[in-house]
This record gives C-alpha cells, structure tokens and sequence, in this order.
C-alpha cells in the first residue's frame, strides 16, 4: 500500500513549482517580440533565418510597432500563409506564445 504513494510529495513540490512560474508568467505583460520569434522558431517554420529578414522580405516597410500596426490583416495574413508553415498571422502567433511558454517553464 506505501508503494503506491511513492513520489507523491516530490510531484506535488514540482507541481507548486510550475504554479508559481506560470503565475510568473503571467505578470508579464509585454514580451519582446524577438523573445517570441526567435532564430530558431523563424528557421522551423519558414525558409528565414531570422524575424528581421522575414520583415525585410516582404512589401511592407517594417521598422517599428507602428509600421507594423499599419499592414492590412489580409495581406499580412496571406504574406505569412504563403511564406511561412502557418494559414495565418493568428496561428504563427499562437505557436510562438505556446513555445515561449514552454521555454519559460523550463522545456516541461
């Protein structure tokens, strides 16, 4: 009967662990967007090396947060359905914030 309780106490420590990170993580309100699309996430899911050479590729002149608020949603959305491994703009973003998550919990 012991046995089956055998690591209770150190799953319930590594539980109130990742608790707290992501109650962490939560505090924070803006993430870089470098910190979201690293090098390595641009080079899984698009022939780019980097997010700047994904922004210089395309029409739009990319150079601020608010170059960017100004692209029409459909033509971003279709620039990255056609350059990327995503159908939209809303996926790759979604991606990119499950993985930074994870980094931030540690790979878990």
């Amino acid at each position: 009967m012991e046995s089956e309780f055998w690591g209770v106490e150190e799953i319930m420590e590594n539980l109130d662990a990742l608790t707290e990170e992501a109650r962490r993580m939560l505090e924070t309100r803006n993430v870089p967007v470098y910190e979201l699309f690293t090098p390595e996430f641009i080079q899984e899911y698009t022939e780019f090396a980097d997010l700047q050479s994904l922004f210089d590729s395309n029409e739009f002149a990319i150079h601020s947060p608010e170059d960017f608020g100004t692209i029409p949603d459909d033509q971003w959305d279709a620039y990255i359905t056609g350059n990327t491994d995503f159908s939209d703009w809303a996926e790759m973003l979604q991606t990119a914030v499950e993985e930074w998550v994870e980094r931030q919990l540690g790979g878990r």
